[in-house]
């Protein structure tokens, strides 16, 4: 390096030695980590801040222990005019937003009211105030802001980028900023002949500057402080490292690095390490509250974040915008679009559903909180309808363009928690509305029952205006309705699911439950969109019991119509099946899981899901193969099947996420804990083929469970921060194999294989293969169907479909072996399931010749006249010409032999006639 390089961090980890300047090359990424856990799950975990996380993450692969790795979101975005026009990057590190001008930075942290945040600024006196500011190692992915309804102030294509370089910042010397560990840091990039004593900083908005007896530098502030440790000083002379003395020297507000003697001609190095006192965990509300996936293998996440106003507006709430990121099959970010208003509470705009549809678009609904939410041209509502909310439906197409977007209400709150898309373009969605005059059309009921109620819509979002909705109606009784989730049955048919305390106006004709209890139950409807009036509601239930609250979160419907429901009861007498793997009622809330039939008038299965504790299920997803996942919290130290996957997520106490998988049959594989010591939650799932399962969720835990024990970094923002985290189902797979070898020249080799399942999961596409066989063997047959055989590579491929855990399939594989030694044959199990253990994946088999003499037909002595069967000289006359009959009057080819084996017996035979 051909300068010095002073480095500082906003961090709590030390900056390894020497990382100045391409340190933060490694540090360009965020990383969702697949982490092999014993032979049983791969994992992967992130735990973000969903702003700064979702700027795109590879997949690096990491074995138990491996703490090599350090968990980086942190980049730098281009103020295109979503900011005051002073910034010209924003970012966030793990406890603050950061702003990048000419000459200064400045940190703010603290929630979302102005008046309690806190705010640092560094500047640089006596530098070059107006020096250019540079982006660097450009990241994948955009960033797309629409605030307000006049799209000439939306805001499209932030780049991304890695570092951010402030050129000749003081005359050669450079200031290079990067992350590492999610922290901010900083070098100082000095030319040869340049003085490191130029540089001072000066800080604003602390309480006051001190050096500590151990040397470091206390920055006080508003609620807490900065500490920037002692720095290091070094230069690297020979290749080897030599210390240099180097101190902070305090002038009045101001800071500067005093170095003892050191080469002019070499580089320096100085290295202070700058953490934050705790003070500055305050961050804002991130949660992720819905998922995606694209048929690319892409994936899509929604929810809430916090806005990146600067400066805001003093004494707004700025409750927070909503988000949609998309990411491709490789994990690259694509792009990341806000949608926001000028709040009016804390709670801000919220995403709540998300479905993307064949081409690639995403559809978001969720809560609008004022009238500038963004609206577009031909939506089927352009105006804000009443405090404190309307609900939101909006589309994206696949590079984050706002194609759609739309209220959707009445005079009162209205909330969209649920939407599916289907191929002809048509949205379907369910909710709550407070609103009497909630829009309706061709509706099952047109009448507002009160409190709250349910409503169904079906709109296609083409900007034609009010034609673009096509049903809508309310559903619900005299009490309060909510629906919470939506699935797709079909074309134009959907359920939902939520909860009422409506006694009547639920159940339809033939319904599984009658009755609802008054205090308040999960309900399950069917709706026809394509209908009209009544003829629309094609079935409703209630589903709870009779003393307590019971409430349905989540909904899927299987490929055969099946309608699976899932949520959390406080009934002990909520309805079960008799093939209930949990029927205990733990004295508080229980999640619960149940299976109805299509018309809803019987229950297939249903079963609590718990330990001794509380449990909610929030997320319910299917996999293709029709393996059933649930998520949500719990806080019980006991809940059901987490033993089957090992130590490495215990529970942690406090409420932790946890993700359950069931199997076809509904009988429970395995549960995981996923949490730290305060409160967490999964909130979403979606399965994405080979890619496993993501999960999203939200945390408040400081120690969440991220990596298996010895791996870095702290991921923790405070407040309560967005998680993702990826499950790749995991085997044991296994090969046993042995032949029947010693064999003779021209005798049939027989392998005899067995292939084994360990668990913990299902292994799908098992495939076995065999190496090419060797030239001395000439391929007969295999015991099973699912074996073929390519003649032009002499491979041997079995097809084996899945296997279940602890499950085995046997297999015999037979050859004419023609070799004069010795053949080795290799055989080799896979699945499409990630494997923890591939040692016993591949087995060789050595098949031996047997070089002893052929047996021999001895006929019987002339003299011996023998007592049976013909015995003596005649016997053996006549068992010769029966032999020569059979093997040479019939001329015992092996084309003329029904298989190999009936010639290998007749040449054998007859070698044993011959002598």
């Amino acid at each position: 390096m051909d300068g010095v390089c002073c480095s500082g961090s906003i961090s709590t980890t030390e900056a390894r030695p020497g990382a100045c300047p391409d340190s933060g090359l490694l540090c360009a990424r965020t990383q969702v980590l697949n982490i092999l856990l014993m032979p049983l799950l791969a994992f992967s975990l992130l735990v973000c801040s969903t702003a700064a996380a979702l700027a795109g993450f590879k997949h690096t692969s990491l074995s138990a222990g491996d703490g090599s790795f350090a968990l980086n979101a942190l980049y730098f975005e281009a103020n295109v005019g979503q900011a005051d026009g002073r910034i010209h990057f924003i970012g966030r590190d793990r406890d603050a937003m950061f702003y990048l001008m000419p000459g200064e930075i400045v940190w703010r942290t603290g929630p979302g009211i102005e008046a309690a945040r806190t705010e640092v600024r560094l500047s640089f006196p006596g530098s070059n105030g107006d020096g250019a500011l540079r982006a660097e190692y450009p990241l994948p992915g955009k960033r797309h802001y629409y605030r307000g309804r006049d799209a000439r102030i939306w805001h499209r294509d932030a780049t991304l980028s890695a570092r951010v370089r402030y050129e000749s910042l003081y005359p050669g010397i450079d200031l290079l900023l990067y992350g590492r560990g999610r922290q901010l840091e900083y070098d100082f990039i000095i030319a040869p002949g340049k003085d490191p004593g130029v540089i001072s900083l000066r800080f604003s908005g602390q309480g006051s500057l001190s050096v500590d007896p151990l040397g470091n530098l206390v920055v006080e502030a508003k609620g807490g402080r900065l500490v920037h440790r002692r720095p290091v000083a070094y230069q690297v002379v020979g290749g080897a490292r030599r210390p240099v003395e180097v101190a902070y020297s305090l002038e009045d507000d101001r800071v500067a690095f005093k170095t003892g003697p050191y080469r002019g001609d070499l580089p320096l190095v100085i290295d202070p390490v700058v953490s934050y006192a705790r003070y500055l965990g305050g961050a804002d509300s991130d949660r992720v509250l819905a998922m995606a996936v694209d048929d690319s293998g892409g994936f899509y996440v929604a929810g809430r974040t916090r806005s990146l106003d600067f400066p805001a507006s003093g004494g707004l709430a700025n409750g927070g915008d909503a988000f949609v990121s998309r990411f491709d099959a490789a994990g690259n970010l694509v792009y990341t679009a806000i949608l926001g208003s000028s709040d009016v509470t804390t709670a801000g705009d919220i995403a709540y559903g998300l479905r993307v549809d064949s081409g690639g678009n995403a559809h978001v609904v969720g809560v609008a909180e004022f009238n500038d939410f963004p609206v577009t041209p031909g939506a089927y509502d352009a105006s804000y309808n009443g405090f404190p909310s309307d609900a939101f439906v909006a589309t994206l197409d696949p590079t984050g363009t706002l194609l759609y977007s739309s209220f959707l209400g009445g005079d009162s709150s209205d909330e969209a928690l649920g939407v599916e898309a289907d191929d002809a373009g048509n949205l379907y969605i369910t909710g709550l509305t407070r609103s009497g005059d909630f829009p309706v059309k061709s509706a099952y009921s047109g009448s507002y029952g009160g409190v709250r109620d349910a409503f169904v819509v079906k709109l296609r979002p083409q900007g034609n205006g009010a034609a673009d909705l096509l049903y809508s109606s309310y559903f619900g009784g005299s009490g309060g309705e909510a629906g919470r989730a939506i699935a797709l049955a079909g074309a134009d048919r959907v359920y939902i699911a939520g909860e009422t305390n409506s006694l009547t106006g639920i159940a339809t004709a033939g319904a599984y439950q009658q009755a609802g209890d008054g205090f308040q139950d999960a309900f399950v409807a069917a709706f026809d969109t394509a209908a009209a009036g009544a003829a629309s509601l094609l079935a409703g239930t209630y589903l709870g019991g009779m003393e307590g609250q019971d409430g349905a979160l989540a909904l899927g419907v299987s490929a055969s119509g099946e309608v699976m429901v899932a949520g959390r009861t406080l009934s002990s007498g909520f309805p079960l099946t008799s093939n209930a793997p949990d029927e205990v009622f733990s004295g508080g809330g229980e999640a619960f899981v149940s299976i109805l039939q299509p018309q809803l008038d019987d229950l297939v299965f249903s079963t609590f899901l718990g330990g001794q504790g509380d449990e909610e299920v929030r997320a319910l997803a299917r996999d293709a193969r029709g393996r059933v996942y649930l998520g949500g919290w719990t806080d019980s130290d006991d809940f059901p099947a987490t033993s089957r996957v090992g130590a490495e997520f215990p529970y942690r106490g406090g409420r932790d996420a946890f993700i359950t998988r069931l199997d076809t049959d509904y009988s429970l594989l395995y549960s995981l804990y996923l949490g730290g010591s305060a409160e967490d939650a999964a909130n979403a799932l979606v399965p994405a083929g080979q890619n496993g399962l993501y999960a999203g969720g939200e945390t408040s835990s400081a120690d969440m469970t991220t990596v298996l024990p010895g791996a870095a970094g702290d991921q923790y923002l405070g407040g309560e921060d967005a998680f993702l985290a990826r499950l790749v189902p995991a085997v044991n797979l296994r090969v046993s194999a042995s032949d029947n070898s010693p064999v003779r020249q021209d005798d049939v080799l027989e392998f005899t294989l067995v292939v084994s399942n360990d668990g913990p999961d299902v292994a799908d596409d098992v495939m076995l293969v065999s190496s090419a066989l060797a030239a001395g063997l000439v391929y007969q047959s295999s015991s099973s169907s699912m074996c073929d055989y390519d003649q032009d590579t002499r491979i041997v491929t079995c097809s084996l479909g899945s296997l279940r855990e602890e499950e085995s399939i046997a297999l015999g594989v037979s050859a004419l072996f023609s070799a004069d030694a010795a053949v080795d044959t290799i055989f080799t199990v896979s699945s499409a399931q990630s494997d923890g253990d591939l040692s016993d994946n591949e087995i060789s088999i050595a098949s031996e010749i047997d070089t002893s003499p052929p047996p021999t037909l001895v006929v019987g002595d002339p003299a011996d006249t023998g007592s049976g069967g013909g015995g003596g000289a005649l016997g053996g006359v006549l068992l010769a010409l029966l032999v020569m009959r059979l093997l040479v009057g019939n001329s015992c080819l092996a084309e003329r032999c029904d298989d190999a084996r009936q010639y290998i017996e007749c040449k054998r035979y007859f070698e044993g006639f011959r002598q």
